[in-house]
């Protein structure tokens, strides 16, 4: 069964592996046409990353993918929801409704495969039977196929309140496994489901009802590796551009004609690069060689790309993503909430945040909140907030609750535990993240000129994400307080207390997995974490979710399992010379000098959301606003 969140953080990491060495195209050779491509010829150039030829291959499940937005651009799912604005899409779906437990789905009548083959609701199906591991699975009972343009869903009782189903539902990309090309392991997953006895027990539950026992799980896990080895030559998807070449530095993609809604999609191609260095990349927007470039550089190098290319815009834009320190408790001190506390007291983190990244927006006064701090007034109480403890900085206060917990500082300014004990601490780092090593080097810079001695540890990617689950490291680093879909308190907290609690290394119960872990919430009362986060979904009244939130908040606030630095600032370069339309903020251009600020309202943080490929998809080519200039 698939796993995505190894998938997902690629989006942070997309360029750091990329080769700019140029060889043939498997299907075609363009040779240098396509750096020469202008608006004429109406063609969308970025870049991306896939596996090299020969081993580039149609199966979007298989080692190294089909490439991370090209994927975005050749698949569909039912919905499309845009990270950020939660703005949903429809889009392989005309509508929808909700009757009791079912979520009815009306599919779009004139939707085809690349291949010419018809998208039916059996495709829906086929996804959700072979992709059994998705989180929607475990909460259906079924899924029904009255006819080929209608889906039913019916979820487990108690259903999730209805806005939530539509989430679960947009996370999902149900277009990407073609039943007329993987029957054979669609018809298997099916059969061995269907073997499988239903299930109430929530312990038990897995997809669809069915108790997955560990035969069960090996057969389902052997269909899927059966699966992963079936790669055909070339991806087949519904969306509006279809695979035409490939090679190890460029993948061409160009309109699908047949497409649903080919009359809104204005470029006729897309040339993906594969680049290995930022230096590459950077040259190339400077050049004027990408009509869309997705991160905001440190300020020095924002600013000179800026003056080297007067048609160049860059905008900035909220991330629901914080740079995190995520604290070891199963190791000592860690394990000490006053030691925790005193980490978040000692760290300057407006000095972190400007050598870091000088756009992004501090956490002053949180240790973490387990929801972007943007978000902390839309759901959190002033009565609540009030109550929550201030780690503005404070390295008095730190060395306070050092003593308060039998430390103290020797004569050479290093302190030693109640024992006399001195330590060094390890900062884990994977390798190729920059904007991480550059802030964990940071904190091991301030924690040792406070006292305790801190070094970082760099470690290869696969390595690192192992060993730092496993509890291998006294801090490791990663993103907190944050999404990878809907804005909805419910999918930060799921981080939170499911991937990042892994790496904290807080209490589970050694059969279920389930969190055993008990806070005390604003009101001093004992809260149940894993209760909340079961309850959360299926509780209808909007003020109990949000007494839900703010009891949570609260303590996540005051345990300080994390250490929230900033709230990461990314954003998007556009080249206006090659790609027109009604730009978002496009009067101010001169005052800012191109350099746009955070934006402000509503509709202009939802179309720069578009723009951004890592949070709109290939929206910003299909909705009408854009077109080639």
């Amino acid at each position: 069964m698939g796993s995505f969140k190894s998938y997902f953080k690629k989006a942070f990491v997309v360029f750091l592996v990329l080769s700019f060495i140029a060889t043939s195209f498997l299907a075609f050779d363009f040779g240098n046409a396509a750096t020469k491509l202008n608006n004429t010829e109406k063609v969308f150039r970025a870049l991306d990353n896939w596996p090299k030829p020969p081993l580039y291959q149609g199966n979007v499940f298989a080692s190294g993918g089909v490439g991370y937005y090209g994927e975005r651009f050749m698949f569909e799912g039912l919905f499309l929801i845009v990270r950020s604005t939660d703005q949903i899409f429809n889009r392989l779906a005309q509508s929808y409704e909700h009757k009791g437990n079912k979520t009815i789905v009306h599919l779009r009548k004139n939707v085809k495969w690349h291949d010419g083959q018809k998208f039916t609701s059996k495709d829906v199906w086929a996804y959700y039977i072979l992709n059994n591991g998705v989180e929607v699975a475990r909460r259906l009972d079924s899924i029904e196929t009255p006819d080929d343009y209608t889906v039913v869903f019916n979820w487990h009782e108690p259903a999730p309140f209805p806005e939530l189903r539509i989430i679960f539902l947009a996370q999902d990309r149900q277009g990407t496994i073609p039943y007329h090309i993987y029957k054979k392991y669609v018809d298997n997953a099916a059969k061995i489901l269907s073997s499988a006895k239903k299930t109430n027990d929530p312990a038990k539950r897995g997809p669809f009802g069915y108790e997955i026992t560990d035969s069960i799980r090996k057969q389902l896990d052997n269909n899927w590796q059966q699966f992963l080895k079936y790669n055909p030559k070339k991806p087949i998807g519904t969306g509006p551009f279809k695979f035409y070449a490939v090679s190890d530095t460029q993948l061409v993609l160009v309109k699908n004609k047949d497409y649903w809604d080919a009359k809104n999609v204005t470029f006729e191609k897309v040339v993906f690069y594969q680049v290995n260095d930022l230096s590459s990349q950077y040259a190339m927007l400077r050049a004027g060689k990408l009509e869309n470039f997705n991160y905001t550089q440190p300020k020095d190098v924002l600013e000179s790309i800026l003056r080297a290319n007067k048609d160049l815009v860059h905008y900035k834009m909220f991330d629901p993503a914080c740079a995190g320190l995520l604290l070891n408790v199963r190791k000592y001190p860690f394990n000490n909430v006053k030691f925790r506390q005193a980490l978040v007291y000692a760290l300057d983190r407006t000095k972190i945040r400007e050598f870091a990244n000088y756009y992004a927006t501090e956490y002053k006064k949180y240790s973490s909140l387990g929801i972007a701090q943007s978000e902390l007034n839309k759901w959190v109480s002033v009565d609540t907030q009030k109550k929550m403890t201030d780690y503005s900085y404070n390295p008095k206060k730190a060395e306070q609750l050092l003593r308060e917990i039998g430390w103290r500082k020797g004569a050479d300014g290093i302190w030693v535990d109640p024992n006399g004990k001195k330590y060094e601490f390890y900062i884990g780092v994977a390798a190729g993240w920059e904007a991480v090593i550059n802030y964990s080097q940071a904190v091991a810079e301030q924690l040792t000129a406070f006292g305790l001695p801190t070094k970082v540890k760099i470690v290869e990617g696969s390595t690192y994400w192992q060993k730092v689950q496993e509890g291998a490291y006294d801090i490791g680093t990663d993103w907190v307080d944050i999404t990878w879909y809907s804005s909805d308190p419910y999918f930060y907290l799921s981080q939170t207390f499911g991937w990042i609690a892994t790496i904290n290394g807080l209490p589970r119960d050694p059969k279920t997995g389930k969190l055993t872990l008990k806070l005390k919430g604003p009101d001093g009362k004992e809260i149940d974490v894993a209760k909340i986060l079961d309850e959360y979904p299926y509780t209808y009244d909007l003020k109990k979710r949000m007494k839900m939130v703010n009891d949570l908040v609260y303590a996540i606030n005051e345990n300080a399992f994390n250490i929230a630095l900033y709230q990461n600032t990314t954003g998007v370069w556009i080249n206006t010379k090659t790609f027109g339309g009604k730009l978002p903020m496009a009067d101010q251009f001169a005052k800012y000098n191109r350099n746009m600020p955070l934006p402000t309202n509503k509709e202009d943080k939802r179309r720069i959301a578009i723009l951004n490929l890592g949070f709109g998809g290939y929206m910003s080519l299909v909705n009408g606003e854009y077109q080639p200039k």
